[in-house]
């Protein structure tokens, strides 16, 4: 949602897209955890139309129906059935309130709601202090009994009577499924017979979820309790009393989204586009959400000794490998690029890769680049500014004419046109000072200016929480001034990450002297990088990133120093499952 609790429905496909890809079996719309229950009638059915197109194929969409009788539950099952959901989850509604129940209460509304939708049917038998109510076996029988009703909730958060519904339940001649709805016990339900889940809590670390719900059925005891200590602490966090805060605090979890930088640098053996493909697939593999690819147009720099492949042709090749993952830069140098060859080269990477691109931009450092291309660092900034004016109209299909202290146009129009906005991001700000550095270690007015203009903001490898931190202030304080919604602004902060799996410090550290000296030389000295860098143990550097998240970072982008996938799989098995909040 935005801030003016309209559905924000580029996140919302975003947000789908990466959840179908976590491995889960479906997807539960319009439930209880999200905004389902404070949406009119119209916005639901939306959100349920834009889940089923984004995910269609790769997972079912059950779609919550939330009614106060009979013949309104009726219409919402059919026009639910018509948007395009799977299956329906079925919660209570206020007749089942006072005891004793009557079982044919409960039956004969699954029964209508069976005949209006056609779809399978899911009960839900949820505690009544969240409203609902715990069904007696005559009404467990009578609802399981109908046709069409394949699955039931138990959402009891009961140990003992999750078992007795589970027995019954798997007593019962048309034989359903029995799904855990109690996140106060997950690796246990599955112990005690549960055959799935279906979960608020799934909207979170849902690969290791699915990772626990394997280890389960499997028998793996061991990688289940392992998993299962992991998920539980955050778990109780978020259902902690008062549960009615629950939604509230998921939304404080976590990040907007993980990307990683593709291995461009071409060390002697070279690189090749089979081994950015391999990379970038994998990383869609693990469920990052995005791949980025760094602008060097020279190397043998005093902080890069390897030469680096083109970003945009780089990121080009990757998209014909990949459907899902977002594309972007950080950062492409924009001053050394013409601004109307640049503006074909990106209509053509949005218009092949479904515009899944990010359009990272700096106004770089090296003297040697700009003198390489007839032009001075002095006149970076001036040149960033008409790039991106330039840049933003023609990629909306307009005609540019331009008058401007470094390009001029003259009625140009590069095609074809992007269907959305064009996404750009802008980096710059504080970093720690070092005698090496060609930049000062500040956030200057002009390039906190461009970043309050931008959707996003790349906060610099060498900057620590603290700066980042200050540069967040008066960023937010900026786009305060301008009348910007906060939530229409990403904060991502790059970082460079080379994993050894071991908590022997020692060890770590000396490896990744190793990798950090291959690809940056010895312009800088290692203790540098040990400050500013993600080095240490793998607990180390999840405390590192946690401290960026806790200073409001929302999206992070990795550096890998090896053209390896094995350093994809140590992150998604060592980092990414620690990266909520505790």
């Amino acid at each position: 949602m935005r801030s003016d609790a309209s559905i924000d429905e580029e996140s919302l496909r975003r947000y789908a897209d990466w959840l179908a890809g976590q491995g889960v079996r479906g997807l539960a719309v319009n439930v209880d955890t999200g905004e389902g229950p404070h949406l009119f009638p119209e916005e639901r059915l939306r959100v349920l139309e834009i889940v089923a197109e984004e995910t269609r194929g790769r997972a079912l969409v059950v779609a919550g129906l939330a009614a106060s009788f009979t013949e309104q539950a009726r219409r919402i099952a059919a026009d639910t059935a018509r948007a395009g959901a799977d299956a329906l989850l079925v919660f209570p509604i206020p007749a089942y309130q006072g005891e004793p129940l009557d079982p044919e209460i409960p039956a004969s509304y699954h029964r209508a709601v069976a005949e209006a939708s056609g779809l399978p049917l899911i009960a839900f038998q949820l505690q009544p202090a969240l409203g609902g109510v715990n069904f007696s076996a005559e009404a467990i029988e009578r609802i399981m009994g109908i046709d069409g009703v394949v699955a039931i909730k138990e959402a009891s958060f009961d140990a003992k009577r999750f078992v007795e519904t589970a027995r019954l339940v798997e007593s019962l001649p048309s034989a359903p499924t029995v799904l855990n709805g109690n996140d106060n016990f997950l690796l246990e339900a599955y112990l005690l017979g549960a055959e799935g889940a279906l979960l608020g809590f799934g909207t979170l670390a849902a690969r290791e979820q699915v990772q626990l719900h394997r280890a389960a059925r499997e028998r793996d005891l061991p990688r289940a309790f392992e998993l299962r200590d992991m998920l539980q602490p955050l778990c109780d966090v978020i259902f902690a009393p008062p549960v009615r805060d629950y939604r509230a605090r998921i939304k404080l979890v976590g990040l907007r989204g993980v990307g990683v930088f593709l291995p461009t640098f071409a060390g002697a053996g070279g690189r090749t586009g089979e081994e950015l493909a391999a990379f970038a697939r994998r990383a869609e593999d693990l469920g990052f959400d995005s791949v980025w690819a760094t602008d060097h147009l020279l190397h043998q720099s005093r902080f890069y000794a390897v030469p680096w492949l083109d970003p945009i042709v780089s990121l080009t090749y990757v998209a014909a490998a990949t459907s899902r993952l977002r594309l972007g830069t950080s950062v492409l140098v924009l001053p050394t690029r013409q601004p109307v060859v640049l503006a074909k080269q990106v209509a053509t990477l949005q218009a092949l890769a479904d515009e899944r691109y990010i359009l990272g931009v700096g106004t770089g450092w090296d003297d040697r680049e700009f003198q390489a291309v007839g032009q001075r660092r002095a006149e970076r900034g001036g040149r960033t500014d008409e790039s991106i004016t330039i840049l933003r109209r023609l990629l909306a299909g307009e005609p540019v004419t331009y008058e401007g202290r470094y390009y001029q146009l003259r009625d140009v129009a590069v095609g074809p046109a992007m269907r959305s906005p064009l996404r750009l991001w802008t980096a710059g700000g504080r970093q720690l000072p070092h005698e090496a550095s060609p930049e000062r270690p500040v956030m200057a007015p002009a390039v906190l200016r461009r970043i309050a203009a931008s959707d996003g903001w790349i906060a610099r490898p060498t900057s620590l929480p603290s700066p980042i931190s200050e540069d967040l202030a008066e960023i937010r304080a900026a786009l305060a001034a301008a009348g910007r919604d906060p939530g229409t602004f990403t904060a991502a902060h790059e970082n460079f990450l080379h994993l050894v799996p071991t908590e022997d410090r020692a060890k770590a550290l000396a490896e990744q002297r190793r990798a950090y000296t291959a690809i940056m030389g010895d312009g800088r000295p290692f203790e540098y990088f040990e400050q500013v860098y993600l080095t240490g143990t793998p607990s180390e550097i999840v405390e590192k990133l946690r401290a960026r998240m806790a200073i409001g970072v929302e999206y992070l982008i990795l550096h890998t120093l090896e053209p390896s996938t094995a350093q994809l799989d140590l992150w998604a098995e060592h980092v990414l499952p620690h990266l909520v909040a505790r």
